[in-house]
């Protein structure tokens, strides 16, 4: 028998306004004081990876979750991240 185990999640989170994501990376790709375009910026929350955007496959951001971190905890800081990246506001 094989022993299986869920080691991470992929997800498709569904943006009501994509482009104010690709705008907010846009207004801030030559500011210094600007960390990172949002993927990069979920990708430093701990447990996700493979943050994804582009609006090709409609108004959706692709991450992966490590199982371990797939909780309340997690999905509030990819939310925050999300709304003050909108906002202009870098972690």
């Amino acid at each position: 028998m094989l022993k299986k185990e869920c080691t991470s999640k992929q997800y498709e989170i569904e943006i009501d306004d994509l482009m104010a994501i690709i705008d907010a990376d846009a207004d801030h790709e030559d500011d210094s004081d600007w960390d990172e375009v949002l993927s990069e910026q979920l990708d430093l929350l701990d447990g996700i990876t493979d943050s994804d955007y582009n609006g090709h496959f409609g108004n959706y951001i692709f991450l992966t979750i490590d199982s371990k971190y797939d909780n309340d905890k997690t999905w509030d800081a990819i939310e925050t991240t999300i709304k003050n990246h909108i906002k202009g506001i870098s972690i």
